[in-house]
């Protein structure tokens, strides 16, 4: 008897080893293993089930035998409290004479439409850990013996070498897929300086490589602390407008941006890690989305620009080795955020240096007072990219108001009466003017720093200003605001 059975196992070996040189494709020789135990066996179906990434959950990935293969929920098992779950945990084959009155089976429906009465069970290891299971079932009520047991558990050994064969070959192509996507990315980031091209590039990517059902990119602002979609491909909404993750505690997008650190989730509306806002409930509803993926796009300070993101509309959770990808292809991202920002400040440069030679023609051409300064004032708004420019000169041992544009040259009478006010107020005396005089610098100006009078930010819609000196021969004549209706970072250029 027992040389019988070792001839069996060996059978059972050879057999499958020859299926293993045939192929590389998972399924088909998992499909075909399952045809080996079925008739090596003498089962009705045999059914062969591997651990998902996450650990939790088991998922159907070869069968024989089956007339019922399509019910619901047929293809996916708990990897905890089920009959598959027992051997997963406890790494032993389980023998069932009469499975159907045993409370841990799940997809029962499925299991008596096939009309099934007994079962055994095999765990698929690898070095101490499950990989899998295998299922041997039968219609009739069938003891299954010793000797059954380890002609399954022979068959499990090939499996264990096709998973691991598939495995390899799998990360190898998916290497592979990374390295052409990375090598499209940085083409299209070289290929234009716009950012929208790369990003979209990005995106594009991401979303291939992930096989999510959409993926977008969002440059974060730290001194407005908003963000805004730049690239998507696959969502169904333009996003939300002028979100500020600064401004939630607790969200997602708030803690990837302290922790620095790429987040996932596998039900998004429904994890209590974090808060949804309305506007982002709102839109993740819209979207359908249910598991989601976050990566920080990082500066050479480590500082976040941006966050690149992945989601799906079913319970398809993201992997490590998604995080890692995303994470790939958010250094990818910051080289062209980088590369868009040098351009566009090369431009800027290139506007300011035109605009001086304007101010200084202008400067020649009159020697009229007003359409001088406004000439100025509105020039100089233009290139340095501010929304309005002021300027104030000493006159009768006072700093006053004389001059105020916007860059574009619009009026605003109501406005104007109200700038026009400010010569009540001691205009030396503001802190951000002194300053400015004192030090003979620029000062930059927010509604926190306490250098301008608080009412001031609402009745004249400021964000955030600049107060440069005015200096002739050696001598302050005078001071320039320059301002815009959000925050601001001054740069020194």
């Amino acid at each position: 008897m027992t040389e019988d059975r070792r001839t069996r196992e060996l059978e059972v070996l050879a057999e499958s080893s020859q299926l293993l040189t045939s192929t590389l494709d998972l399924d088909e020789v998992l499909e075909r293993l399952a045809g080996i135990g079925r008739l090596r066996l003498e089962v009705d179906v045999v059914r062969i089930w591997l651990l998902e990434e996450s650990g939790d959950a088991l998922r159907l990935r070869g069968q024989q035998g089956a007339s019922q293969p399509d019910l619901p929920g047929h293809d996916r098992l708990s990897a905890r409290d089920s009959l598959s779950g027992w051997v997963i945990t406890h790494r032993t084959p389980l023998v069932l004479a009469d499975a159907a009155r045993d409370p841990r089976l799940h997809n029962r429906e499925w299991f008596e439409a096939e009309g099934l009465v007994s079962l055994l069970i095999v765990p698929i290891m690898l070095d101490q850990n499950p990989l899998g299971i295998i299922t041997f079932l039968s219609r009739k009520r069938r003891e299954f013996t010793e000797a059954d047991v380890a002609l399954a558990q022979a068959l499990a050994a090939p499996a264990v070498a096709a998973v691991r064969n598939a495995a390899l070959y799998s990360e190898a192509l998916a290497r592979l897929k990374e390295l052409l996507a990375f090598q499209r990315v940085v083409s299209e980031t070289l290929s234009s300086p716009a950012l929208e091209t790369a990003l979209n590039a990005v995106v594009r990517e991401a979303r291939a490589l992930l096989g999510s059902d959409a993926a977008m990119c969002s440059v974060f602002d730290a001194h407005q602390l908003r963000m805004r979609t730049v690239a998507m491909s696959g969502a169904r909404s333009d996003g939300i407008p002028g979100y500020s993750p600064g401004g939630e505690q607790g969200g997602l997008a708030s803690l990837v941006l302290v922790e620095k650190r790429a987040m996932r989730t596998d039900d998004y509306l429904g994890d209590p890690r974090f808060v949804r806002p309305p506007a982002v409930e709102a839109w993740a509803r819209t979207e359908e989305l249910v598991t989601l993926i976050a990566v920080p796009v990082l500066d050479a300070s480590r500082e976040v620009i941006a966050l690149l993101w992945a989601f799906n509309r079913s319970p398809v959770p993201f992997t490590p080795r998604h995080e890692a990808t995303l994470s790939s292809l958010a250094t990818q991202a910051a080289v062209a955020i980088d590369k868009a920002r040098a351009f566009e400040e090369e431009r800027r440069r290139a506007r300011q240096t035109a605009a001086l030679l304007d101010i200084a023609r202008a400067c020649t051409s009159t020697l009229e007072l007003t359409p001088l300064l406004r000439d100025i004032t509105c020039r100089t708004a233009s290139a340095l990219g501010a929304e309005r420019c002021a300027i104030f000169l000493w006159r009768d041992g006072h700093l006053v108001p004389v001059m105020a544009q916007f860059a574009d040259g619009h009026g605003d009478p109501e406005l104007w009466t109200r700038f026009k006010a400010l010569r009540e107020h001691p205009m030396e005396d503001v802190p951000a003017h002194a300053e400015a005089i004192r030090h003979r610098r620029p000062v930059e100006v927010t509604r926190d720093a306490g250098l301008l009078p608080a009412e001031w930010f609402d009745r004249l819609g400021l964000g955030s200003a600049l107060i440069v000196p005015l200096v002739s021969s050696d001598q302050v004549v005078g001071t320039m605001g320059l301002d815009v209706r959000a925050g601001r970072a001054w740069s020194e250029g």
